[in-house]
């Protein structure tokens, strides 16, 4: 009998996983870091490490900037190599050799992330993907005035990753994307599925472009429809999800006779001017054709046939005066 429990913690340690192979080879480039590697995953790809040099000489800059030696760091995450370890899904078994590789690779890694988004980010109060940044800003911060020590190694991290993708975004709303986001769950899923659903060729993205609904920053509405109907290969949908009842009134809605003939007499005749004048101009000829044939076989529109002339009667017809005094 399985260990339902330790099965059930062992899914709650893990949070990093790998990209199934049969939707990683939809695209190779996609799912494949093409610069740096963040993470045991893609460590140590030919193609990766000339930026290794690039990582060391950060955390030169990183150890001197916060001015504390390496073991402090080292400290700080040799005693959670084991947990770190399981986070990841189906971790290589060359990361087993006692965590010394591992540990290296997670300070080498996780210094040369918190200095991106610092130098990106310009600010020393906003500071995730890497398991170990927590510990790693805990003592590169130690000594600093902090309001709220757990804020720090929390959420401090999280809106550090969040003003690195949106710089535009104001301090005071990180607080309520960060909310939306770790209640997130399966909505992203389902959020993908519904719009797959809805998106079938480019001519949809550039409808809900047009309508305000989505952003194409692929440029190419066909590049942006491949990409909804790629992404959910071999991929499941918890059931009952919250846009299952928006989903049910689409298909009830597009199973409706009236919006189905609107919608592709739309798309066949609307689509463009000169599609509009050449319906314009066929229904124009069909209106005269029924007209003429109507006026040709009703009687009503027929023209009465035109009466004989009026001619004299003879003389031997027309009687005497004589004759009409006598009666």
């Amino acid at each position: 009998m399985a260990d339902t429990e330790a099965e059930t913690e062992r899914w709650m340690k893990q949070s990093i996983y790998r990209v199934p192979a049969a939707v990683a080879d939809l695209s190779k480039k996609a799912y494949m870091p093409q610069v740096v590697s963040f993470g045991p995953y893609h460590q140590g790809k030919d193609h990766l490490m000339p930026m290794e040099d690039h990582k060391k000489r950060t955390l030169l800059h990183f150890l001197k900037r916060s001015n504390k030696p390496l073991e402090a760091f080292v400290n700080s995450l040799v005693k959670d190599v084991e947990k770190l370890k399981e986070c990841y899904d189906l971790l290589d078994p060359i990361w087993g050799d006692e965590g010394h590789k591992f540990l290296q690779m997670m300070i080498l890694d996780g210094c040369f992330v918190l200095e991106i988004l610092r130098y990106a980010t310009c600010t020393m109060e906003d500071y995730a993907q890497l398991p170990c940044l927590h510990s790693l800003v805990a003592v590169d911060s130690n000594g600093t005035k902090v309001p709220d020590r757990s804020m720090q190694d929390g959420e401090f991290i999280n809106k550090l990753i969040l003003k690195f993708c949106s710089p535009n975004t104001p301090i005071s709303a990180m607080g309520t994307l960060l909310a939306r986001l770790g209640r997130a769950g399966n909505e992203v899923t389902s959020y993908i599925f519904f719009m797959d659903n809805i998106i079938d060729k480019g001519r949809d993205v550039a409808l809900l472009h047009s309508s305000g609904i989505i952003q194409n920053a692929l440029g190419s509405d066909k590049a942006m429809a491949n990409l909804f109907n790629s992404l959910l290969k071999d991929i499941t949908l918890k059931p009952d999800g919250s846009l299952d009842e928006v989903q049910t009134k689409v298909n009830k809605y597009c199973k409706r006779a009236w919006n189905e003939w609107r919608a592709n007499l739309i798309h066949t005749y609307f689509r463009n001017p000169w599609a509009i004048l050449s319906l314009i101009a066929a229904l124009l000829l069909f209106a005269l054709t029924i007209a003429q044939t109507v006026y040709t076989i009703h009687p009503d529109y027929q023209e009465s046939p035109t009466p004989p002339p009026l001619t004299p009667a003879p003389k031997h017809m027309v009687p005497s005066q004589s004759n009409r005094t006598r009666h």
